[in-house]
């Protein structure tokens, strides 16, 4: 069975509801369903990916990275997602968040704690 690798990053404060919960955690999902354009993955939603650019679903590959500042009910905080059938080195997320906010909100970047985000945590997912 083919599997899938679902990095998930989330940083925040405790702003919001959410309290201060960094973590960082990496998955192997089994591929229930596939085709040419999308593929399903055995998760607790039976995540639908595209393996194509999609305006509704992930893409398989492709990072999806968001940051939410001011959030009266959420809080300050990033997530990272990531879906990819290859393995990603936790260097390589650090600077796909690190390059994210330092685009959206500049010198605010070099104030980020990423320390959760080591090669340790993905060996001890494996």
């Amino acid at each position: 069975m083919t599997t899938i690798n679902h990095y998930r990053v989330e940083i925040s404060d405790s702003s919001g509801i959410i309290e201060k919960r960094n973590e960082f955690k990496c998955e192997k999902l089994n591929v229930l369903a596939e085709n040419a354009e999308y593929l399903v993955v055995d998760d607790r939603c039976f995540t639908t990916l595209a393996r194509s650019k999609s305006y509704i679903h992930s893409q398989l590959g492709k990072p999806s990275i968001h940051s939410y500042t001011g959030d009266t009910c959420w809080g300050n905080r990033i997530t990272y997602t990531l879906y990819t059938e290859t393995n990603k080195r936790a260097s390589t997320i650090r600077g796909e968040i690190e390059a994210h906010v330092k685009e959206k909100y500049g010198f605010f970047a070099s104030r980020m704690d990423l320390s959760i985000i080591t090669d340790e945590a993905l060996k001890a997912a494996e």
